[in-house]
């Protein structure tokens, strides 16, 4: 697979780090102009979609809480990182990769 874009993002919550790591993601694909991917015809499983998360507090997130709008089934890792502050900081980077494209084609 050839990676497409990295989108980067930064989230805070009084909630949770968890609560603070689903904002970094949604800003992160915010930011990126994904969108692409609904014009383009791929078929879901030849998209891979890879999360990390930083945190001053790894353990304290929890991955299953986060979701992707782009797949079912990213990858999530979580790492320290992240920033400290009063309340909750969470960075993201979410890379987007597809299967080698022969030519693209957008949807009629």
């Amino acid at each position: 697979m050839k990676r497409l874009i990295i989108g980067m993002g930064m989230g805070v919550s009084a909630v949770s780090l968890t609560d603070a790591a689903q904002r970094a993601v949604d800003q992160a694909l915010m930011h990126a102009s994904l969108d692409i991917l609904n014009t383009l015809e791929i078929a879901p499983e030849d998209v891979r979609v890879n999360v990390t998360i930083g945190v001053q507090e790894p353990a304290d997130v929890t991955p299953d809480g986060v979701s992707v709008s782009l797949t079912k089934t990213p990858e999530i890792k979580v790492v320290f990182g992240g920033q400290k502050g009063a309340n909750h900081i969470a960075t993201a980077a979410v890379e987007v990769f597809l299967v080698p494209q022969s030519g693209w084609k957008l949807k009629a």
